[in-house]
């Protein structure tokens, strides 16, 4: 996956952070960033819808393929993907949520794993579609779809607040000023911020733009489990976060994991690294500058390059969309 770190800007966030200006406030930031990123005009947005292409990389997998984001202000959110695995059949994926109701299509293969930053792939084994071939119980079942609607609020929130620079009753959050990163090339305030569903995260702040560079985040990192399909490599299973989360049909024929390794893995995921969603390439969209080119990283890997290919604000959403 081509990297997409030249401009010279991000050299500020690739080094350690100088923690600066304690007192500073991060209302004046706020206000900053959101006059440089259109003003009143951020006021009378409602809606925001996005379609791009995805290249990620998970593990030995390499993935593109098409995104599609629809948010509806302030609590409905709802991300469908359709990717396709190296020389694997495509797989779709459809996550969001209305309120406090999960929008999830169960049927679909691949589910993403927005919290952890990565993808989750479960192949279904001979029992059910657990890893050592047994289904999951129904507490199990409750504590996947926990974790779903709470990836998918805190995906809208990350989204929102870099796009918008805006708290919503979806997900609030409050902001407070730590300082500043600075390195030769230049300076970004550092915006702490926090909120429900053990939200957390650090927005940079260019100083002379005003405009958001990066977030970061302590997440765990996807733990890629390559499983044996009728004596030849087959699909992935995915953890993040201590458990997985979704599943796909599949195949009979896996082979059962043993209950050591398992909880290696557990282990293993349950591990925080830091995650990072550069934002670059400002385009103005109906007078508010929108950053068309959105690029992930997990402890130091580039993960996800998402190329915005249109946007629209304020676009009226099919209601059906979020049922």
């Amino acid at each position: 996956m081509k990297r997409a770190f030249h401009f010279a800007v991000i050299a500020v966030l690739a080094t350690e952070a100088l923690i600066i200006g304690q007192g500073q406030d991060a209302a004046r930031v706020l206000n900053e960033m959101r006059a440089a990123l259109g003003g009143d005009k951020l006021n009378s947005v409602t809606s925001l819808t996005i379609n791009g292409r995805s290249a990620r990389t998970m593990g030995q997998f390499q993935m593109t393929g098409d995104v599609e984001i629809l948010c509806e202000l302030p609590d409905k959110y709802l991300k469908k993907e359709e990717l396709n695995v190296g020389g694997m059949a495509s797989m779709s994926s459809t996550l969001g949520f209305s309120g406090e109701t999960l929008l999830l299509d169960s049927s679909s293969p691949t589910q993403p794993m927005a919290h952890g930053g990565g993808m989750m792939v479960m192949r279904a084994g001979p029992g059910g579609p657990m890893p050592g071939g047994a289904a999951p119980t129904p507490e199990q079942q409750a504590a996947m779809k926990a974790t779903m609607l709470r990836n998918a609020k805190t995906e809208f929130t990350r989204l929102t607040v870099a796009l918008l620079g805006a708290s919503y009753s979806g997900n609030p959050v409050t902001f407070v000023h730590a300082g500043q990163a600075e390195s030769p090339e230049g300076k970004a305030d550092i915006l702490e911020i926090k909120g429900g569903n053990d939200f957390a995260a650090k927005l940079y702040v260019d100083v002379a733009s005003h405009r958001p560079l990066m977030m970061s985040w302590q997440a765990p990192g996807p733990q890629v489990i390559t499983s044996s399909m009728g004596g030849r490599t087959g699909g992935a299973a995915v953890f993040s976060g201590g458990a997985p989360t979704s599943s796909a049909s599949g195949t009979q024929g896996v082979q059962p994991m043993s209950e050591e390794r398992m909880k290696e893995l557990m282990e293993s995921a349950r591990k925080l690294v830091e995650h990072r969603l550069y934002l670059s390439d400002y385009r103005e969209v109906d007078g508010v500058k929108i950053p068309h080119m959105l690029v992930r990283s997990v402890d130091g890997n580039t993960t996800e390059e998402l190329t915005l290919e249109k946007v629209k604000l304020n676009a009226k959403i099919d209601a059906k969309k979020f049922k």
